[in-house]
């Protein structure tokens, strides 16, 4: 548990303040409740003895005081916790997806990513609601039971007895269930987060589906998982019932053995009426304490499932990252570079060279590994490569990667990528930029997007859909190349940007990557030759047939 508290409290000692009005409002609502059995009690022996009914008001007053206190203090205490809960979670799995992020990226490739985002959400959630329910009920539900516990004390000691008893057999009640919960909280959390994946691919892959005929065959696929996750649900079920029919158990014999103590002890004039009625009051308000730490256990062990989760991949080791910034690149070199995917061997030993001033074509097969060099020459697979790989003569392990790539390489996909969201933004990627007019006219006319540009209901700042809906694969394609060419970075990196551009597209943009070579590394991957026919270099992927 404190492993827990040691991740939680770097996020919510952020907002200490908060925290600290939190627990002090919380206090207040606890003796808040506290005060009311004791204030009932004693209303109800002033009426046995009453003479006339005078006091009642004074009570009345007292109550309506407490409950309005009561209100007011809970409705604070709620709203302080939505926003600590809120904020802390979002600033953890904030920094848990950064640190995904920052992981190798053939590591990422093999995760089901909706497996891992459920892991993520939900397990950095359910942390955080731990952690701020327990500072919130642990010390409440001690004076819960301390106070309550010390009154009845001074009433009747035979009740004291029986608590005693009670909570020494709800110790060993957690003893018994302490490991089967957290081996079936662990399962049945892996299986719902795998089951969730199920049931995206069911919605991700629909024209898929309709395409092959699929739907029966995917409806089992999901029927299957389904099978999985509810044999868990129902083991889950089963320990959670048997463990609160526990607690039940123990309260129905310590409420039996109060009503007989203090039943006895009024019949023969050792309580009163309103002792008695303070007594069950207290002992209800004690009973339900001593169950939230009974069920306690249970929350630890389904927070221990979600902590272990997050920590099989806080412990994985992130990309490396160095600090030396180059303001240009002019040269980037491979040497003796080895990089396999698993058993298969897709480069031994290489060495390849590209120099500024000079335009490269990459040629091969599919398979043969271009889009591997790309991900190579651009970082993806640091760590994961023999030899080097050298930018302007500097490992490319000890350069500040991430700020290179934003600011002094810019790549075209061959699948492009755009986010739902403003064309500017997909085009700039960063809300604060701004393009000349001119420019952005001339890229326009260039790639032929003229047409498609004058059809946008608000111009640049038309919304792309989720998955690009609202876009042709043309569109996509030419979108990619106007954000590479906005760019303006020293190193240019097109992956068969030709397949969506016409006779003239493809003369207008090999006319202006000829004009500005001089300045640049420019590398085209490419089966269309004539587009390539005066590049200087033609550099030839071959397919390796064995390992």
């Amino acid at each position: 548990m404190l492993k827990i508290f040691s991740l939680c409290n770097k996020y919510l000692m952020k907002h200490l303040l908060k925290l600290t009005a939190f627990l002090i409002f919380n206090l207040i609502v606890i003796i808040n409740s506290l005060i009311l059995p004791y204030i009932t009690g004693d209303f109800i022996d002033s009426l046995i003895t009453a003479d006339n009914s005078s006091f009642i008001l004074t009570y009345i007053f007292l109550v309506s005081i407490f409950g309005v206190i009561g209100i007011t203090f809970d409705f604070v205490t709620e709203r302080l916790y939505t926003v600590l809960q809120t904020t802390a979670w979002y600033q953890l799995n904030k920094d848990l997806i950064i640190h995904v992020q920052k992981l190798p990226l053939l590591f990422i490739q093999k995760q089901d990513m909706i497996y891992l985002n459920k892991v993520l959400n939900y397990d950095s959630n359910m942390l955080i609601i731990f952690y701020l329910n327990f500072v919130k009920n642990f010390i409440s539900n001690l004076i819960l039971v301390a106070v309550p516990l010390f009154i009845i004390f001074t009433l009747s000691t035979h009740v004291m007895l029986i608590i005693i008893i009670s909570l020494f057999i709800y110790y060993l009640g957690y003893l018994l269930f302490k490991k089967p919960l957290y081996i079936i909280n662990f399962e049945f959390k892996e299986e719902q987060s795998y089951f969730f994946s199920k049931l995206h691919e069911q919605l991700a892959n629909v024209r898929f589906i309709k395409l092959q005929g699929l739907l029966e065959s995917f409806s089992s696929r999901l029927d299957s998982r389904f099978t999985q996750v509810l044999s868990k649900a129902l083991g889950l079920q089963k320990i959670n019932f048997l463990y609160s029919s526990y607690d039940q158990f123990v309260t129905l014999l310590s409420r039996i053995a109060l009503m007989t103590v203090c039943g006895i002890q009024v019949i023969n004039n050792q309580l009163t009426v309103g002792e008695f009625t303070i007594i069950l009051s207290y002992f209800t308000i004690i009973s339900s304490a001593i169950r939230y730490y009974f069920t306690l256990a249970q929350s630890i062990q389904e927070s221990m499932v979600s902590y272990n989760r997050l920590q099989n991949f806080l412990m994985l080791k992130e990309a490396q990252e160095g600090c030396l910034d180059l303001q240009e690149i002019y040269k980037i070199e491979l040497k003796n570079t080895t990089f396999s995917y698993g058993l298969n061997k897709i480069y031994s030993d290489y060495n390849l060279k590209f120099e500024k001033g000079k335009m490269y074509a990459v040629l091969g097969s599919n398979g043969a590994g271009k889009s591997t060099l790309i991900n190579l020459i651009t970082g993806m697979y640091i760590g994961d490569f023999d030899g080097e790989i050298l930018y302007n003569d500097q490992s490319i392990k000890s350069i500040k990667l991430r700020q290179i790539l934003g600011r002094n390489i810019a790549v075209s996909e061959q699948e492009p990528f755009l986010l739902a969201d403003t064309i500017q933004y997909n085009l700039a990627l960063d809300d604060e930029v701004s393009f000349e007019q001119d420019t952005l006219n001339q890229f326009i006319d260039m790639l032929g997007l003229n047409d498609f540009y004058a059809s946008l209901p608000n111009g640049i700042n038309s919304i792309i859909n989720e998955a690009s809906s609202n876009l042709s694969g043309g569109e996509k394609q030419k979108l990619s190349l106007l954000r590479v060419l906005l760019k303006d970075s020293d190193v240019i990196i097109l992956d068969e940007p030709t397949s969506a551009l016409d006779r003239f597209g493809k003369k207008n943009l090999r006319d202006y990557l000829n004009k500005v070579k001089k300045d640049k590394i420019i590398i085209v991957v490419t089966h269309d030759q004539d587009f390539i026919s005066d590049f200087d270099e033609k550099i030839l992927i071959e397919r390796r047939e064995c390992n």
